[in-house]
């Protein structure tokens, strides 16, 4: 059963149950006011024939009596109505034959006495007998009389309710059949898909949120394709190249091409270490996240690790034209692990002297800052500063995100190739350890990223 229907029939059922209920207590209220006013009416009576009983008494007009008597009983409803003295006979009836006797019993259970008294002094009263049956059919005639008039409105109201029931199931089943079908077609591969919902309650509000989720879907599905090429282009270029040397080589080396036969083989070297260190930062991520990162601790020396990146990156810089400059203080040591700082600085390093054109300088530098005045603990930081084109402030949020590159940048100079893992490398290493990784960045000027290890 779709939602439309089981809302259109909790409506019904509501409407007609706050209808039946309306009518019942209407009845009841109706009913018991009725009651009230006939007793009122009666109690009226009673009086209006002791006041009668009671000026005749004064003028000593018996007749008086006797026609007001006559006309209380000629009354709808009356079985009887007389006065009595003090003894309890009746002195004023419509039957003068009973006046001087006792007052006739009642007959049956019909007749409800209603009595009054006439003086203060001798034990004079007024008696009305009023039929049961007569007050309750006088009663009922009313009521269906209200009834007549009441049940075609309350039948206009249900009928505006069942109405109203039904265009507020189809206002709220509307947009959540809207976004159900934006699901299905967003199941089916169509992430442009959008909901043009302008609602500002919770339906707007899941509209927006399902198109947020469908661009990050988009963002993600872009990414993977992204992620699809630079794989197919990392892997097969490095591929094809030792395949085609490697057939080359397998022809046989002529006499005399020593000296070629061994470039070749520092060709297929190469680019078997390049695939090598790519299918390397796949797994190093694939740790990280799956937090299976084994971390093994030591204090070590901090200029020592630096005199292996310049040893180690020396060569580079010379035949890029970049300086490369050090500022490390003697005898700053460090508790982390060695071989995963060495493995993010220089990620760090490959990525500056990448993107720092020639005739610019590479800053290698260690510290140990105080600690903050918030009693914050002591710590030591390694820093890479280069003289690039920067990173813009709306990329760098995204920048130690995987597979995350600055595209402008990137196809801005020429040859630049990665993977956009390395970043992220750099941030699961040290966030591993209780590290921090920190960027400054001006366009324009450079960037500066400084790992944070807790002392």
């Amino acid at each position: 059963m779709k939602i439309r229907t089981k809302m259109g029939m909790l409506a019904v059922g509501l409407s007609v149950a706050v209808a039946g209920t309306a009518a019942v207590g209407f009845y009841l209220t109706e009913r018991s006011s009725l009651l009230r006013k006939t007793a009122g009416a009666r109690s009226a009576l009673a009086d209006h024939l002791a006041q009668a009983c009671r000026d005749a008494l004064v003028v000593n007009d018996e007749l008086a009596a006797l026609n007001a008597a006559a006309n209380v009983r000629d009354r709808t409803g009356v079985l009887d109505a007389y006065c009595l003295d003090g003894k309890g006979r009746v002195v004023a009836h419509a039957d003068t034959a009973l006046l001087g006797r006792w007052p006739p019993p009642l007959k049956g259970t019909d007749g409800v006495p209603m009595t009054v008294p006439v003086t203060k002094g001798p034990a004079r009263k007024a008696v009305v007998i009023f039929s049961r049956t007569a007050m309750e059919r006088e009663v009922e005639q009313a009521l269906r009389d209200i009834s007549h008039r009441i049940y075609p409105t309350l039948g206009v109201a249900l009928g505006l309710g069942l109405l109203g029931a039904w265009w507020l199931a189809l206002h709220l089943t509307r947009p959540i059949r809207r976004i159900a079908q934006g699901t299905h077609r967003l199941a089916a591969g169509e992430l442009d898909h959008r909901l043009q919902e302008k609602r500002a309650d919770e339906l707007g509000d899941l509209a927006r949120d399902f198109n947020r989720m469908a661009e990050r879907l988009g963002e993600l599905d872009q990414m993977k394709r992204d992620f699809v090429a630079m794989v197919t282009h990392e892997l097969r270029s490095p591929l094809s190249a030792i395949e085609s040397y490697a057939n080359f080589m397998m022809e046989g080396v002529p006499s005399g091409e020593a000296s070629r036969f061994i470039d070749n083989l520092s060709i297929i070297r190469n680019n078997a270490t390049r695939l090598g260190r790519f299918v390397n930062d796949i797994l190093d991520l694939s740790k990280i996240e799956s937090r299976a990162m084994d971390v093994r601790k030591e204090r070590f020396d901090v200029a020592g690790l630096i005199t292996e990146l310049t040893d180690l990156f020396g060569p580079v810089a010379r035949e890029r034209g970049v300086r490369l400059e050090i500022d490390v203080p003697p005898g700053l040591t460090v508790n982390a692990d060695r071989d995963k700082i060495h493995q993010a600085m220089t990620n760090l390093m490959g990525n500056a002297l990448k993107f720092t054109p020639s005739g610019g300088k590479v800053v290698l530098s260690a510290g140990s800052p105080p600690p903050a005045a918030n009693g914050g603990r002591a710590h030591v930081r390694l820093t890479v500063a280069d003289t690039g084109p920067g990173i813009p402030p709306k990329d760098q949020p995204r920048i130690f995100d995987k597979f995350e590159q600055v595209r402008g940048i990137r196809a801005a100079h020429d040859g630049v190739k990665g993977t956009g893992l390395g970043l992220a490398i750099v941030k699961g290493l040290v966030e591993t350890q209780g590290g921090a990784v920190r960027l400054e960045s001006v366009v324009g000027q450079g960037s500066r990223f400084s790992l944070h290890l807790p002392e």
